[in-house]
């Protein structure tokens, strides 16, 4: 009987708890292993600039949170105060927790819960740089052979030839995690995106970015993406311009014949030479 008499009264206390812990902003629950009473900085990069929004200091457990209203959904980073280590995230107005290791020498140590779009990016950044690093290491693989006195001419061509087609290589598997992408997670295509030339991926950047702009029509990143492939193609059909004049061949004419006195005070033509 006394459980039902306060049965209401506990259904509001719970009511009013769960209210109490909601924020009307982000709120970031942060752990940096290895990382103790420092200040870290939470920035905001927009296309042009890195603006500081939050500030917070890590206790002796390295653990810290963050509490605020974004500028704009978008990248940002923590840096930390006595170093120049920073990490790239996903933050707009949600509570997430965030997880990283200062000790690990590549900062790709992060884990990001209750937020599968910020998720999403982590896995998208640590992507985007093993796939740099493996063609770095390969490319430099194939310059030593290719350099190597020693190597035979098949080979050379061989690794000369691989050498080439390394970025066509890169790109096919950014356009296609690209595409697995665009569905659920346009800020993890915005991240790749910038690993693909523009002189060679035109069409596909074009294509891609017209897709971003219905996912997202009012942000700065795309705005500026389009706007950067605008230029490239500007700049693209200027250098084809000048290359075509250079190579036109004008209509050959006739030199002026040249006179002039021999030893002997003779007019000599210089057609007499030939």
């Amino acid at each position: 009987m006394i459980l039902k008499r306060f049965a209401p009264l506990i259904v509001l206390v719970l009511l009013f708890s769960s209210c109490a812990e909601k924020f009307d902003g982000y709120k970031i629950d942060g752990h940096i292993e290895g990382m103790t009473n420092e200040n870290v900085y939470l920035e905001f990069l927009s296309p042009t600039a890195a603006t500081v929004i939050d500030t917070a200091s890590v206790d002796e457990n390295g653990k810290f949170v963050m509490k605020g209203k974004v500028i704009e959904k978008g990248f940002h980073r923590i840096r930390n105060e006595q170093s120049d280590k920073f990490w790239i995230l996903l933050v707009e107005d949600k509570a997430f927790g965030f997880k990283a290791d200062y000790t690990d020498p590549k900062l790709r140590d992060v884990s990001i819960t209750n937020y599968p779009e910020g998720e999403a990016l982590q896995k998208s950044i640590d992507f985007f740089m093993t796939q740099q690093e493996e063609v770095q290491a390969k490319a430099m693989e194939l310059q030593q052979t290719t350099m190597n006195p020693a190597t035979e001419l098949n080979a050379r061509a061989a690794a000369q030839e691989e050498l080439a087609g390394l970025e066509v290589a890169m790109s096919e598997k950014f356009k296609a995690k690209i595409n697995e992408l665009k569905e659920n997670n346009s800020f993890s295509v915005i991240y790749l995106i910038s690993a693909l030339n523009p002189q060679t991926e035109g069409e596909f950047l074009k294509a891609t970015i017209s897709d971003l702009e219905t996912e997202l029509p009012n942000s700065a990143y795309v705005a500026n993406l389009k706007e950067s492939i605008a230029k490239m193609e500007a700049q693209i059909k200027q250098q084809e311009a000048a290359a075509a004049k250079a190579s036109q061949v004008t209509e050959s004419k006739e030199a002026q014949e040249i006179v002039m006195k021999n030893v002997a005070g003779k007019d000599m033509k210089l057609s007499d030479l030939k």
